[in-house]
């Protein structure tokens, strides 16, 4: 079924019958006794101003959502009730690893700013983190903890993380593991948010992030970073640092250089 809705009033047309349900009468759905439960958030109704601007149903989940603009509402068809106006708040708690790191990580790296995502394809989801501190464990593996808002329930989420040096991985399991062909790639998201998930978990540690994309970052690790750090060969200020110190040892050097051109024989590219 596809409903169109100019403002407050909806009409739907059955695809599958090739007919406009209620002999092609609208319905005012502010007044609709299905849509009594619906509260606003920011003043905002689904039937507000210019009325809905999409809306999508989920077979996997049975879920129905609307938005009127930035704002959503999701109906449950399995429980006949409406979840939250806006998207729930979901604690995401990650545990990874960064090339070039497989043990102690050096006192100057502890704490690294990463960008992450979390992305659904079936509710159009995209929500994108900035300066996410993780922080080095004993083992050479960080943790952080991100808070997500707005997200709406679904069975196909998918986790981004990109860091300060690095190419952005995409993460389509909450445990993946490398397979026997020696890389991690993932298609369709599998990771399931409810209407009642708070929290999740992720140990992305058997998947370490790959180094490449030294800042300014373009997505790629190609010839312009290994030249960037050549350029930037015996600096030692904290932004030059920051750019180009890949193994973090207080020095930009052959073995930075190095480290680099080794991520650029595997001709690695952001992961979209």
């Amino acid at each position: 079924r596809i409903a169109v809705c100019n403002k407050n009033i909806c009409w739907t047309y059955d695809a599958a019958n090739s007919t406009w349900l209620n002999s092609g009468a609208g319905g005012d759905i502010s007044t609709s006794s299905a849509w009594s439960a619906v509260q606003p958030k920011n003043g905002i109704y689904p039937w507000s101003n210019g009325g809905p601007t999409s809306a999508w149903t989920s077979p996997q989940t049975n879920y129905a959502s609307v938005c009127n603009g930035s704002i959503c509402w999701t109906y449950d068809y399995n429980t006949s009730q409406w979840l939250y106006g806006d998207g729930s708040s979901i604690r995401l708690a990650i545990t990874a690893r960064f090339n070039p790191y497989t043990r102690a990580v050096p006192d100057a790296c502890k704490t690294i700013q990463t960008k992450i995502k979390l992305v659904s394809q079936t509710t159009n989801t995209n929500i994108a983190l900035t300066n996410v501190p993780f922080t080095a464990q004993a083992d050479g593996t960080f943790t952080a903890t991100a808070a997500f808002n707005g997200v709406i329930p679904a069975l196909d989420y998918q986790i981004f993380i990109k860091g300060p040096q690095h190419i952005q991985k995409r993460f389509c399991e909450l445990n993946p593991q490398i397979p026997s062909s020696g890389r991690y790639n993932c298609g369709a998201g599998t990771i399931r948010i409810d209407a009642a998930t708070t929290s999740l978990n992720a140990d992305f540690s058997a998947v370490p992030v790959l180094l490449g994309d030294i800042p300014v970052q373009n997505g790629i690790a190609d010839m312009r970073d290994l030249v960037q750090i050549k350029g930037l060969f015996h600096k030692t200020t904290p932004a030059d640092l920051a750019t180009a110190d890949i193994n973090c040892d207080g020095a930009i050097n052959g073995a930075d250089y190095s480290l680099l051109l080794g991520e650029l024989q595997k001709g690695y590219a952001d992961e979209n």
